[in-house]
């Protein structure tokens, strides 16, 4: 499924069980409007994601400043307030007054500064204030006030009809505010879960269930029906600058309409049913809501959701709407399409030789055949060759031959008539040198047999096949497309070079520095990396069958679409590294580090990650894991959805909170594990073993789990609900709370 949209307005959904067991599908579309004074709200750039609720300084234990955008539904339309008193003229006040309306709903409240009671009983003087914050922590309340936990018994903000006139005092609370769903003015909507309600309607809302409970707004900010989108919105004190704020909504409305297989094109009827100002932000919230029944909770029937909105004086038929939604997904389509890469080019032949002109003269002077050469054999800078270097000697065009033979340049027709045509063979012996001083393999031995640097220069294209560059710098060096087939970097400084394309076929570079390096595409079978920095290094698409990484450090590296089958990564740090679709069949990671790793569409069948840190390990989607071996791992918070786990073997690890929803973990093994509160939904568990795991309040949401053995297993609390579970064993399981409590024993 996915989203289209023909406006900035956000999207989001949630399905449940309104009339169980059939699913249904609440929407919701939320617009976010920038407050102008005097005029009319405009869509606020950017618009606010459809989002949970929003707890002042992100702390749950303190009270919501916004409530929940993804409500199941609304009975009634609603408002809120978020905001702060600005005395007006912004000089410090002892007391000040606050007011908001939206339509025909509005509120006051009175504000003071903070007072504390005296011997006399009486208050006093209220401090002088330029901003407070207005939650339910400034309201009066405290402990054991049902209506509010979290109040003060010497408030800053009071009901102006209702004040404190002495310690004895109860006061309604008073906010405008979100109530949080566990407090008790707001939980007696939710009906009673009792006895009847575990045995006739577990785990849907209990039949006494108030839907006015989804609103959570005090009731006098309650309406009765909808709010329409056009209302006017007014502000008093909530604002620095503007005593009064006065703007009106823009008489918007959203639609949304739902593509599915085989029904077409259908609409969600909407409701606006909440409008929240937030003053501090200079903002508005507004939530259009609803449901429809679906086929599956997966949505599987559904292909698109598309949302749009419309003025409410102009509203488009369904039809007009339909051809919106083709044309937009038309656009889209193409703008996919325009942003496709390239094919990359042909790989081109290597520059050796161009195509000689069709005639020559009978002749050719020295100076022009060494022109010629130029253009036929590519030659480095003048600074590149040493002039110091004898020449060898070439006499007849045949010893000339041997030179180039020496230098791997196998010549062509063209060259050969070229040197056909020179009357002395002995001159082109001066115009040799230039190819012959210049090939990278002999120049690096000369550089270094002098001592001299070798970092950050360009070695493209050298045949180091074998040489011992042991402790060598070439930090920054241009090594693509070299051949290092054997070669020995133990301990090179390697940091930030570009090796892509190059042959390290066996090749050693234990120690060796890779930071940051470029090996994208190499040829690296049966080489050797142990305990090398590869920190950051792009490895993408390299060839690594039988390679070792032992006790490697790559932290951050990419080795997306790399092959590393039968490679050994023992107690390898692979922190933040990006192995999606990477093969890994057969390797060995003992004890190797892959914290909040992606192995994404990766293939590491029975590869053996026994003891290995997988913490925040992401394996989904689309990993092949089948015969793993992932015995005594730490795994919490790892994420397998829909990964194929068949017959693995998770005995004894730490997989608190990890999820494996939609996963195939037929056969898969988690004896003696510690799971809780994880996630098994829709998970396939054919034969799976969980003997005496503990799985602490883990979802099994239709889940299969037939023939599974559970036998003593901690499944306190665990969901089952539409799970599979004919045959599954669960002699002395603890099953307390749970759907399938009647079967402990």
């Amino acid at each position: 499924m996915d989203i289209v949209k023909d406006t900035g307005m956000e999207l989001g959904y949630l399905v449940w069980q309104v009339r169980p067991p059939r699913p249904s599908l609440t929407v919701v579309a939320k617009a976010t409007f920038a407050l102008t004074p005097d005029g009319l709200c405009a869509l606020a750039e950017p618009q606010h994601p459809v989002s949970g609720p929003v707890f002042y300084e992100d702390d749950p234990q303190r009270s919501m400043r916004l409530d929940t955008d993804l409500a199941v539904w609304k009975t009634r339309g609603e408002c809120f307030l978020a905001g702060t008193c600005y005395p007006p003229g912004g000089k410090p006040a002892a007391t000040s007054a606050v007011a908001f309306q939206v339509g025909k709903v509005s509120k006051a409240l009175a504000v003071f500064g903070d007072r504390a009671w005296t011997s006399m009983g009486v208050l006093s003087a209220p401090k002088p204030f330029t901003a407070m914050p207005l939650c339910y922590e400034r309201s009066f309340g405290g402990p054991g006030v049902d209506a509010n936990p979290l109040g003060s018994a010497v408030p800053n903000i009071e009901d102006p009809r209702d004040l404190i006139t002495s310690p004895r005092s109860r006061p309604k609370p008073v906010g405008a505010f979100p109530i949080p769903p566990d407090w008790k003015s707001r939980l007696k909507r939710a009906g009673r879960y009792d006895k009847k309600w575990l045995a006739t309607r577990w785990p849907y809302f209990p039949e006494d269930f108030d839907g006015s409970f989804f609103n959570a707004a005090p009731e006098d900010q309650w309406i009765e029906g909808f709010w329409k989108g056009d209302e006017e919105l007014v502000l008093q004190n909530l604002h620095p600058r503007h005593a009064v704020l006065r703007t009106r909504l823009p008489g918007l409305r959203a639609r949304v309409f739902l593509m599915e297989k085989g029904t077409g094109f259908r609409e969600v009827p909407l409701r606006l049913d909440t409008i929240t100002v937030d003053a501090d932000a200079g903002l508005a919230f507004v939530l259009w809501r609803g449901m429809m029944e679906v086929k599956t909770e997966s949505l599987q029937e559904v292909d698109f959701i598309y949302l749009a909105h419309e003025p409410l004086n102009a509203p488009l038929s369904t039809q007009e709407h339909r051809a919106r939604f083709e044309q937009k997904l038309a656009e889209r389509d193409k703008e996919e399409e325009d942003f496709k890469p390239e094919a990359p080019p042909p790989t081109p032949e290597p520059p050796v030789m161009a195509a000689a002109p069709e005639a020559e003269p009978a002749t050719l002077d020295p100076a022009e055949l060494e022109a010629k050469l130029k253009k036929l054999i590519p030659l480095p800078p003048p600074e590149a060759v040493d002039p110091k270097a004898s020449p060898p000697s070439a006499k007849s065009a045949k010893q000339l031959r041997k030179a180039f033979a020496a230098i791997g340049v196998e010549p062509t027709k063209e060259l050969e008539a070229l040197l056909a045509e020179m009357e002395d063979p002995g001159e082109a012996t001066e115009i040799v040198p230039l190819l012959v001083d210049v090939e990278p393999r002999e120049r690096l031995l000369r550089r270094l047999k002098a001592k001299e640097s070798v970092a950050g220069e360009d070695w493209s294209g050298g045949d180091f096949s074998k040489m011992d560059l042991s402790r060598v710098d070439l930090t920054g060096a241009i090594l693509q497309g070299c051949s290092l087939r054997g070669a020995k970097l133990d301990e090179a400084k390697l940091d930030g070079a570009v090796l892509a394309g190059s042959d390290l076929s066996e090749a050693s570079l234990r120690k060796a520095s890779l930071e940051g390096a470029d090996l994208t595409g190499v040829r690296a079978a049966a080489s050797r990396f142990d305990e090398a920095n590869l920190g950051d290094a792009t490895l993408s698409g390299g060839e690594f069958t039988g390679a070792s990484f032992h006790k490697a450090q790559c932290k951050g590296a990419e080795f997306i679409q790399a092959k590393l089958t039968q490679g050994d990564l023992r107690e390898a740090c692979l922190d933040e590294a990006d192995l999606s679709e990477a093969r890994l069949e057969d390797a060995r990671l003992e004890g190797a580090s892959l914290q909040d790793t992606d192995l994404a569409k990766a293939d590491a069948s029975r590869a053996n990650f026994d003891g290995a840190n997988l913490s925040q390990l992401r394996a989904s989607p689309g990993a092949r894991m089948a015969q793993a071996s992932f015995k005594r791992v730490q795994a919490a918070k790892s994420r397998w959805g829909g990964a194929m786990l068949d017959e693995t073997d998770f005995s004894f690890s730490e997989l608190a909170r990890a999820d494996f929803s939609g996963a195939s973990l037929v056969k898969a093994r988690f004896n003696g594990c510690n799971v809780p509160n994880s996630r098994f939904m829709g998970a396939r568990m054919v034969g799976t073993s969980m003997l005496k795991a503990n799985v602490f309040e883990g979802l099994f949401e239709s889940a299969d789990l037939s023939h599974a053995d559970l036998r003593g297993a901690n499944l306190f609390g665990a969901e089952f609900w539409k799970a599979q579970t004919a045959s599954t064993k669960l002699e002395l399981a603890i099953l307390t709370r749970t759907k399938l409590a009647d079967r402990a024993s």
